[in-house]
């Protein structure tokens, strides 16, 4: 019998891991998003699916990690997809303001913030930015992990560091 509840204490994580690859080990393939947490210390909380990434791609150590969204990627101002986005060099409070829905998650400003963590947690980890009903997401959801690191899908955001 698996279990489909998840209580978060301190901030510990390890026991929705240890799930994750008792499930990965006999074949299933788990289809997780953010939710409302039981939280022993604040009672409930709104869990962000970006947070979660954040987290399990520290446990697995991964080397790509994919934050689907109903937009191609970060936009600039006048609509443009950032093909390349480096950490550190552009200013992340531009992005609170691309979403005209209420989001509890924080949005594509959050999805940006934590998309850098990974990038300057786990090196060799490649984080993409991309519009989930897409050819983008297709071919990077179907296609083996691509090692090169000028690798660019047009029209979809790359984050990247120098």
């Amino acid at each position: 019998m698996i279990s489909d509840s998840f209580e978060l204490i301190n901030e510990n994580f390890n026991h929705l891991c240890r799930h994750l690859e008792m499930l990965l080990a006999n074949g299933f393939v788990p289809l997780l998003h953010g939710d409302v947490l039981l939280d022993k210390t604040k009672h409930w909380r709104i869990f962000s699916g970006d947070d979660l990434l954040l987290k399990l791609a520290e446990y697995f150590q991964v080397r790509q990690c994919i934050f689907l969204t109903s937009v191609p990627g970060i936009l600039r101002s006048n609509g443009n997809v950032i093909e390349e986005f480096y950490i550190d060099e552009n200013d992340i409070d531009e992005f609170q303001s691309q979403s005209t829905n209420i989001d509890v998650t924080g949005s594509m400003k959050n999805k940006v913030m934590i998309a850098c963590d990974i990038i300057k947690k786990l090196n060799q980890c490649q984080v993409y930015i991309l519009q989930g009903v897409s050819e983008n997401a297709k071919k990077l959801l179907t296609s083996p992990i691509i090692d090169n690191k000028t690798f660019v899908l047009n029209g979809s955001t790359k984050i990247l560091k120098r």
